[in-house]
């Protein structure tokens, strides 16, 4: 892709909200920065109040990954970086944020899995090859097995030079998707490429798919673990303060997950959100402190003490 130009997009299933956009998709960065590149997935969930560019309480993990990079950099060895975390934890923030820093000198390439009762074999795949071209499209065009489209899209990355690539949330990816990531991990060191693959923690119970796949990855050394935690009171009370809202009251009813913060500060915090209320389905536990409440939109949960 040529310096400059902005970045391709292919939407299977587009829809927005503010400065949001989710879609099946891959987007080449350009060389050269130019403003805000789209965001996938996850409302931007950690920012700072309005007029900062902060991602509170994220710095260590944007190091981590900076760290990574550099490593890949001066050895010209890929790794593997699973980042993890729940549903609103702020994945896609993240990363998008280190692939804005990194624009100026690396490539990124960028897939994202969709949540579909039947997906497509390699579905974040087709589309990355579908831009990108080359060996990897005729590969899939021709429909084939994963160790031969691992085959191929190990070729591209290596004549690229030192690239990011990343598959967003790999718990809703296919089998044959998976099947790629594992073997790509498998040659992580004689890849000049650093992959980044998001995931929520909370949706895979013991029969999922990708339970196999973070077991095979346990004693490899290329692969590297950054999980998300919620956010800290000081920081909710932070993103509160402009808004004139109690911070300890808000962080008892997210348990500081950045999504439901976002959600609560956007309907003036008042209560908790219609769109999160009407969805919600509670489990009531026993605690010390009345019923505590786990709500799950969406996949996105959190506990509220009522």
């Amino acid at each position: 892709m040529e310096a400059g130009k902005k970045p391709i997009w292919l939407s299977s299933a587009a829809h927005t909200q503010p400065e949001v956009v989710k879609c099946s998709a891959v987007t080449l960065y350009p060389q050269k920065r130019g403003g805000i590149i789209g965001v996938m997935g996850e409302p931007l969930a950690v920012a700072a109040p309005v007029g900062s560019s902060e991602l509170l309480e994220r710095a260590g993990e944007l190091a981590s990954l900076g760290a990574c990079l550099a490593e890949l950099q001066r050895s010209s060895q890929g790794n593997v970086v699973l980042v993890s975390g729940e549903a609103g934890a702020g994945k896609t923030s993240l990363v998008r944020r280190f692939a804005e820093d990194i624009a100026d000198s690396v490539q990124v390439l960028w897939g994202t899995c969709d949540s579909l009762f039947t997906p497509r074999p390699f579905g974040p795949l087709l589309a990355v090859a579908g831009v990108i071209g080359g060996e990897l499209e005729e590969i899939l065009k021709a429909g084939t097995m994963p160790h031969e489209v691992a085959t191929a899209l190990s070729r591209e990355l290596s004549g690229r030079g030192a690239s990011v690539f990343v598959l967003e949330d790999i718990h809703w990816a296919d089998e044959a998707t998976l099947d790629v990531l594992m073997l790509l991990a498998r040659r992580a060191g004689a890849i000049p490429a650093l992959l980044i693959a998001t995931y929520r923690d909370d949706e895979l119970d013991r029969a999922h798919p990708l339970r196999r796949l973070l077991g095979e990855f346990a004693t490899s050394k290329a692969v590297r673990r950054l999980g998300l935690a919620p956010l800290s009171p000081d920081a909710v009370a932070q993103l509160a303060g402009p808004h004139g809202v109690d911070g300890d009251d808000l962080y008892r009813r997210t348990a500081g997950n950045p999504f439901f913060v976002v959600e609560a500060l956007a309907a003036g915090a008042e209560e908790i959100p219609v769109t999160v209320r009407d969805a919600a389905f509670p489990t009531p536990a026993l605690t010390g402190f009345g019923v505590t409440v786990m709500v799950k939109v969406g996949g996105i949960s959190a506990l509220m003490v009522t």
